[in-house]
């Protein structure tokens, strides 16, 4: 089978674009994990499919190199909408792409030097509630400053939707490389998220600007 892709990478998540491919259903999540071998095959983080889907909408799915598909990835999607105006797909058009959150809109601002592509991205509503997330903490309206327990140490954790779950936790300074993919693994993996968790540490520098 020969197959056409472009690889495409947004804050270092890189992701290989395919379009319209004739693989099942039931193999989509092998094909991922194979073709995103660090070594022995591309290399990327995930693969996004698009396609025309019944309604006649451009369908977004996105795996990751695991083989587990996600609800959604801002980083992927940008990288999705700079492939289909790089080849003339979209023109100047703002891009909408129908994922399993909901359809989420792409408008280019700007190209530069035809390698970077600049978007300001519509990518709906953030939720709190647990159910939403999905977070198993019932006793809790939204999950907010709540601690967790990670191996003795307490972690302040936020957790939300935004297409997709989400762990925020407010720090005065960001932790170092060790702890940051420490803390991070223990928390994308908590059974509190039971399709697990992205995770963004944030140090809040003043009203308008933030490190994550």
């Amino acid at each position: 089978m020969r197959l056409e892709f472009t690889k495409w990478h947004c804050c270092e998540n890189d992701y290989l674009i395919f379009e319209d491919v004739r693989i099942s259903e039931n193999q989509l999540s092998g094909f991922t994990k194979f073709i995103c071998r660090q070594h022995s095959g591309l290399g990327a983080d995930g693969c996004v499919f698009l396609s025309k889907n019944s309604k006649g909408d451009l369908s977004f799915r996105i795996f990751n190199k695991d083989g587990s598909e996600a609800e959604m990835s801002g980083n992927g999607a940008r990288c999705a909408a700079a492939h289909l105006h790089r080849s003339g797909h979209n023109h100047e058009e703002p891009v909408i792409l129908a994922t399993k959150s909901g359809k989420k809109i792409l408008k280019l601002i700007g190209i530069k030097d035809s390698l970077r592509w600049t978007y300001c991205s519509e990518m709906g509503k953030a939720f709190f509630l647990p159910e939403k997330i999905p977070c198993l903490i019932k006793e809790l309206k939204i999950v907010s400053q709540h601690f967790l327990e990670i191996e003795g140490q307490e972690v302040e954790v936020n957790a939300l939707s935004v297409g997709n779950p989400q762990c925020v936790v407010i720090l005065d300074r960001l932790p170092k490389t060790e702890k940051f993919r420490y803390l991070g693994s223990k928390l994308e993996t908590h059974a509190l998220f039971p399709n697990r968790t992205n995770v963004s540490f944030v140090q809040v520098i003043d009203r308008k600007k933030i490190l994550i």
